[in-house]
């Protein structure tokens, strides 16, 4: 099983593209479910999941190839972080977390002024930790939101700023393994910042099921 958890923002696969990402977001809705049903989740249960779902998808849309399944699961298990939650509770008892991500039921409460708020969307050069600990470098320049992976890749978003402390991100484009499953174009991911440390701020993104994944941008 696949171990790495991608959270932030994070374009359909070639190799995948003739299933469309309505259809493979209706699949994750039902795997989703068989999640919740359970009080924990471990990996055994991930394959009895999957084992009871994906054959009749595979049967229906007529996936007959290793190469074809192999697609379809990437992009079922980067569309399951995006889109359920108890997936996500999953993946973070099985990998280390060697960031600063946190979850939270409830916003978190602002604790910032003005002035430090106005400063965050002034500086082009960010960078913030994923889940198992690698850099991912942001430039913010002209509301366009780069960011640059440790293997080279990269992914574009547009930044639109929609309140003091809050803002969305667009997906544009990715050509990272990740992003370019985790999202499609022209899908927006809300943001907010409630806090500030000595060289960070700390921030908010809002998962579909309403939970607020938090986490530090730190500043270069």
């Amino acid at each position: 099983m696949k171990r790495t958890i991608s959270f932030l923002i994070l374009f359909f696969v070639v190799s995948a593209k003739s299933q469309s990402i309505k259809q493979i977001d209706s699949l994750n809705n039902q795997i989703c479910k068989s999640f919740e049903k359970f009080n924990s989740l471990d990996e055994s249960k991930l394959h009895e999941v999957l084992q009871k779902h994906m054959p009749d998808f595979y049967t229906k849309y007529k996936i007959d190839t290793k190469t074809k399944s192999d697609s379809i699961m990437d992009l079922v298990y980067f569309r399951l972080q995006k889109n359920c939650d108890a997936f996500l509770d999953l993946l973070s008892k099985v990998e280390q977390n060697k960031s600063d991500w946190g979850m939270s039921e409830e916003k978190p409460k602002n604790d910032i002024n003005e002035q430090d708020l106005k400063n965050f969307f002034s500086f082009k050069k960010l960078h913030y930790k994923e889940y198992d600990g690698k850099i991912v470098m942001v430039n913010n320049d002209s509301n366009l939101w780069s960011e640059k992976f440790e293997d080279g890749s990269f992914s574009k978003l547009e930044l639109k700023k929609t309140s003091e402390s809050t803002f969305v991100l667009k997906f544009i484009e990715s050509n990272n393994e990740m992003r370019k499953n985790f999202s499609v174009k022209g899908e927006e991911f809300k943001y907010g910042i409630y806090g500030k440390g000595q060289n960070y701020y700390s921030a908010w993104v809002l998962s579909k099921e309403g939970k607020y994944y938090t986490f530090k941008l730190y500043v270069d």
